[in-house]
């Protein structure tokens, strides 16, 4: 009679054995990947740290949007150029926004007929992947819209058209409302984004609930930095970082397939906590990964693949799922990226021979007839400094495209933008994208864009240089 084997037990420990000794090439290795990997979620953290601070909606320092957990603010104009709170800013809409911390219970938010007009909501998690489609071009109808949390069991109340599930607790809203250059067209808005509002389920009556945001007080910066200085407030602290991990292992759930990492995480944070050497190591690691990795990545050429003419293309925005690189390119050079399907981006930073865009030199692009980005929502081709922010120039003009009414073309209907720190000639200057004495950035955007840019059969034209 044959032995019977009885079956294994698969029920092994899963992270390393408290107490083992762990080279320090090991706690490097794993505390590197740990860094790149918590750095999108320690940076949403530190955010609704921040937020839980503001006493009202208003203006941190006189320009930035910002309001109490679960409620939002919303601008009623472009968004103020000495913005550094999120980097790649646009001026293309009127911009909200508000972070929700869904814990005690879920956040409404109103959706107001914006008739004619291209709107959208970004939805986010503390993933910043998107929670699921609210705008024009998905449909939506006027009406009160609910997020809810992972844990949240209650009765979805009359009148609610729509409830959207964040997978953690902590989630955003980031609307966007198109406005052109006009003050015609800035009048027009204010009535209608009186009614995009945020706030507790527990005040919710059924009933409209409006604001006028033209009159926002002005509050201190709750990050504690400075406005129209420098590169994006530092939200992430290297020094810090492993302090901070703990608990954002615990705030935020495992994907499927992440336990696993998240048991190593834990076993390195706990051998840490039983070792100094092991902490020191750590905060070393996040130090040099910080400069090594998260600094390099700030380029926009690591936020997304190569397409046609040199630009770069991010392709699944959030919707990262566990590209954990792509996250944490996109935390660091553009955090509040739409899906593709909402805002399909191109970012540039050599002109077609490859060089480095410096306002020494002058350069063009030129749209051919038909040619311009086939969009159902709004194009723009916007310029930043190195930083990834609005660079001063005399216009006030930091970006061109569909809300500009004075572009020329030319007469075979092609559109040239000229892109240089000098002014140009007179009948240029409505196509004139200026640009800083330094050295610059190019940013396309094409909302709710067409087919032929989700397949990649059209292409955005060469940055030509002139000299």
């Amino acid at each position: 009679m044959p032995l019977i084997v009885p079956p294994v037990s698969r029920n092994f420990p899963s992270p390393p054995v408290s107490g083992t000794r762990l080279p320090k090439a090991y706690v490097e290795t794993i505390g590197r990947f740990a860094f790149v990997w918590g750095w999108p979620l320690v940076n949403m953290h530190n955010r609704r740290v921040v937020f839980s601070k503001v006493p009202e909606s208003g203006l941190g320092d006189g320009v930035l949007p910002i309001a109490p957990l679960n409620r939002l603010t919303m601008l009623t104009h472009y968004i103020d150029p000495d913005e550094r709170a999120v980097a790649t800013p646009n001026q293309d809409v009127a911009y909200g926004f508000g972070i929700f911390s869904l814990e005690k219970e879920p956040t409404v938010f109103q959706v107001p007929d914006f008739g004619d007009r291209f709107w959208l909501y970004q939805l986010g998690d503390h993933r910043t992947d998107t929670l699921g489609g609210c705008g024009k071009m998905y449909g939506t109808r006027p009406g009160f819209y609910l997020v809810a949390g992972p844990d949240w069991q209650g009765v979805v109340p009359k009148g609610i058209a729509g409830v959207y599930r964040s997978p953690t607790n902590l989630a955003y809203v980031c609307p966007r409302c198109f406005l052109d250059d006009t003050d015609a067209d800035r009048a027009a808005i204010v009535p209608v984004v009186g009614q995009v509002m945020a706030y507790p389920l527990s005040e919710y009556d059924g009933s409209i609930k409006s604001k006028d945001w033209t009159d926002l007080p002005t509050i201190g910066d709750p990050a504690g930095g400075s406005q129209g200085s420098g590169g994006e407030t530092q939200w992430v602290k290297p020094e810090g970082f492993f302090t901070e991990l703990p608990a954002i292992l615990d705030e935020v759930p495992p994907m499927p397939g992440e336990e696993a990492l998240y048991a190593q995480f834990r076993a390195l944070l706990d051998a840490a906590a039983a070792d100094q050497k092991i902490a020191d190591t750590l905060r070393q690691v996040a130090i040099d990964t910080d400069r090594d990795i998260v600094q390099v990545i700030h380029d926009y050429n690591y936020a997304g693949v190569p397409v046609a003419n040199g630009w770069v293309a991010p392709v699944n925005g959030a919707e990262f799922g566990c590209d954990y690189f792509s996250r944490a390119a996109a935390a660091k050079a553009n955090i509040f990226v739409n899906p593709r399907r909402e805002a399909a981006y191109f970012s540039q930073e050599a002109d077609a021979n490859g060089e480095r865009l410096h306002g020494a030199n002058s350069y063009s692009l030129t749209f051919a007839e038909n040619g311009l980005p086939p969009v159902d929502g709004f194009w723009s081709l916007t310029l930043y400094d190195e930083a990834h922010f609005f660079a001063p120039n005399e216009l006030k003009r930091f970006s061109l495209g569909t809300k500009n009414k004075d572009l020329k073309f030319g007469a075979d209907r092609s559109l040239t933008i000229y892109v240089q720190h000098a002014r140009p000639d007179e009948d240029k200057v409505s196509n004139w994208l200026p640009a800083p004495e330094a050295a610059f950035e190019l940013f396309l955007r094409a909302y709710w864009p067409g087919a032929a840019i989700l397949d990649d059969s059209w292409a955005a034209p060469p940055v030509v240089k002139h000299g």
